[in-house]
């Protein structure tokens, strides 16, 4: 469902996110700062495990080619939209979710 995303190198990942406040923005950036420094080498392209993005197309926080750019960065990624979801997993959803997750795990 999402087109081709432009390259997107360390740092440079702040277009995929939607305008938020500036609290919020300061808090986002030390978090990813903390956890870029346990990335493998060759940031997240060098993970070899399989990764589920999951992104709601009604994210008010994170559009969905945030998501796609992981899966398609990451060796073993695959991503899923899904339909009406924000940026939280409602309960209604969880079904679907679940499946997609435990399908995911084994």
């Amino acid at each position: 469902m999402v087109g081709p995303v432009p390259a997107v190198g360390r740092g440079r990942a702040a277009h995929h996110l939607r305008p938020e406040p500036p609290c919020r923005a300061a808090c986002s950036t030390s978090i990813a700062t903390a956890a870029s420094a346990r990335l493998p080498k060759g940031g997240i392209a060098g993970i070899g495990q399989p990764v589920l993005a999951i992104n709601g197309d009604e994210d008010p926080l994170v559009r969905p080619t945030a998501g796609q750019k992981i899966a398609d960065t990451v060796q073993h990624g695959r991503f899923v939209l899904v339909h009406q979801m924000g940026h939280l997993f409602a309960p209604p959803l969880w079904p679907a979710l679940v499946r997609e997750i435990d399908g995911h795990a084994l």
